[in-house]
Order: C-alpha cells, then sequence, then structure tokens
C-alpha cells in the first residue's frame, strides 16, 4: 500500500535538513549572524526549496537558475533569522548590517549559490568584503545542502573572467587560487559525506595552523 501510494505522490519524502554536528564553530561568522541562525536559515531554505519541488536534476530547470533561486532563498531566510537586512541595490552585497557603520569590516554579505563541492567566489560585484557560497546536491529529487564556504575577501582577491568570443554570458569576476583555497578552509559547515579527500587536506591544514 505504501509503495503504491509513494508512486501516486501520496507520501512525501521527509524535508532535508542540515546536521548540526557537521558545523564548524571555529569557523568566524560576522558580526550580526550566528552559527545558530545560519543553521535555522538554511533549514529555513530547505523546507521553501521542498515545497517548489523543482529538480534541476530532471530537466526542470537550468542549474544556473536554479542555483540563483538558492541563493536568493537562502539570503532571505538570512534576513529573517539575524540582524541583517536584505539589501535590494544591485550595487551593494546581498545583505546588510544595519548596526554597524557602512564602511565597518562586517558591515555586508555577498552570498551565491552552486551544486559544485568547493566552489570558488564568483560574482557580478567583486568587492571588499564577506562572502559566501552555499553548496547544494540533488538527492533523489530533492535539495541537500552540504557546504557553506564563508570567508572575508579583498579587492585584490579577485579576477576579472574574461567572455569567450561568441559567448552571451554576463561578465564576471572569480576569486584567485589563495582566496578560493582561504574559502575552503572556512567550511563553516560541510556534510562528512560530501567531504572529498582534497576538501579535508585543506581543513586540517587551516585546523594544524589554528593550534600553532
Amino acid at each position: 500500500m505504501e509503495a503504491e501510494e509513494l508512486s501516486r505522490g501520496v507520501i512525501k519524502k521527509p524535508v532535508p535538513i542540515v546536521k548540526h554536528e557537521y558545523f564548524d564553530t571555529n569557523v568566524s561568522l560576522l558580526q550580526g549572524l550566528t552559527h545558530d541562525q545560519l543553521e535555522q536559515a538554511l533549514n529555513s531554505t530547505l523546507v521553501v526549496l521542498s515545497r517548489i519541488g523543482l529538480d534541476p536534476d530532471g530537466g526542470d530547470i537550468q542549474f544556473n537558475i536554479y542555483s540563483g533561486i538558492v541563493s536568493n532563498l537562502v539570503t532571505r531566510a538570512i534576513a529573517e533569522t539575524s540582524a541583517f537586512i536584505q539589501n535590494k541595490d544591485t550595487n551593494h552585497p546581498d545583505l546588510y548590517n544595519p548596526n554597524l557603520a557602512h564602511n565597518a569590516s562586517d558591515w555586508g554579505l555577498e552570498m551565491k549559490a552552486s551544486n559544485k563541492i568547493g566552489k570558488g567566489g564568483e560574482s557580478h560585484n567583486p568587492g571588499k568584503g564577506w562572502f559566501m557560497v552555499v553548496i547544494y546536491q540533488i538527492v533523489d529529487g530533492q535539495t541537500h545542502i552540504v557546504q557553506v564556504e564563508v570567508a572575508r575577501l579583498e579587492k585584490e582577491d579577485w579576477v576579472i573572467h574574461e567572455r569567450g568570443e561568441n559567448s552571451n554570458r554576463t561578465r564576471t569576476a572569480v576569486t584567485l587560487e589563495h582566496a578560493t583555497k582561504r574559502l575552503r578552509e572556512n567550511s563553516v559547515y560541510l556534510d562528512a559525506h560530501y567531504a572529498t579527500p582534497a576538501l579535508k587536506k585543506i581543513i586540517a591544514s587551516r585546523m594544524q595552523g589554528n593550534l600553532l
């Protein structure tokens, strides 16, 4: 009976959640956002994504468009659970802390999402400030958040990624190798099942450095 109901979509799968034990509280977050608030925001996002029910793996939507949806939902969820406010001005970071001065180091947070593990930074508005990358995977048609990278970057950490001659894509900036490594080191959340050997080595190196 249950198998039949599943086939008809009557019984829904449980909504995925991020695992509390996979958060690394030794990775610093910017003022105005706690690890508990981030966990709450990620789980709220997963609830909404489950309700939407889009599956880029199944061809429902292109991955780049879906990543934009994930990024926007996490941005909104952080604004709902923390001191940050969602910024509607495209010339500034996605989130800002109204309790801090505009030139404060923790004032803004730029958000991106990707389905690529260990993703570096990519932005249309590169600059100085905090940057967060939320990495997700599609498992049996459901979205799971498997990694979150976060770091404070400088303007010098970016390089313009030029478009191909016949490309219609908007020109973007990507992080240089050392900045990409910094983002990977600062995996504030990492599902152990998706921790590649390279990621484990990078994070172990950061942890060892903290002990010295």
